[in-house]
């Protein structure tokens, strides 16, 4: 993915955007599962540039995303809070919530203090890019990451 802005919308300032596997901490990333090996289940795609994207798996009913050491998913990023966000499942449905973090979360472009979560569904985080996704089954979850992949000019 090659760095992108997002507009100015609701008083948000413009941000260059950037892949976060590279910002993604040491721990999480040993964490994650190589893009052709995922199991059924709840993901968040962090990219790398010219790598292929890691998934990262949303075991637990709930995930706390920051730059502290207490944040399930941690990145090493100034622009990511120390308490960014949080992602909760519960129901059958996924939502994220804005952690009062300094430059906000944005669902598919739009900055949000929380939404209901949809397979595809693209995440700014701080200015690190995440697509959130549900894998079903392991061909038909390959086919969702080749296509976010695509979607995201990987």
């Amino acid at each position: 993915m090659s760095a992108t802005t997002t507009p100015a919308s609701a008083g948000a300032h413009a941000t260059d955007q950037v892949d976060a596997l590279p910002y993604l901490s040491h721990r999480d990333r040993s964490r994650g599962i190589p893009s052709k090996d995922c199991p059924p289940g709840h993901y968040l795609l962090a990219e790398g540039g010219d790598r292929d994207g890691v998934l990262l798996p949303l075991s637990g009913d709930v995930t706390h995303i920051g730059r502290g050491a207490g944040a399930s998913l941690s990145f090493d990023d100034s622009t990511v809070s120390r308490r960014h966000a949080i992602i909760v499942r519960r129901g059958g449905t996924t939502r994220i919530f804005d952690d009062r973090s300094t430059n906000g979360v944005f669902v598919n472009g739009r900055r949000t203090p929380d939404a209901e979560l949809h397979d595809g569904d693209v995440l700014v985080i701080g200015r690190l890019v995440l697509t959130y996704l549900e894998l079903w089954s392991h061909a038909r979850g390959m086919l969702q990451v080749l296509s976010a992949l695509l979607r995201l000019g990987a």
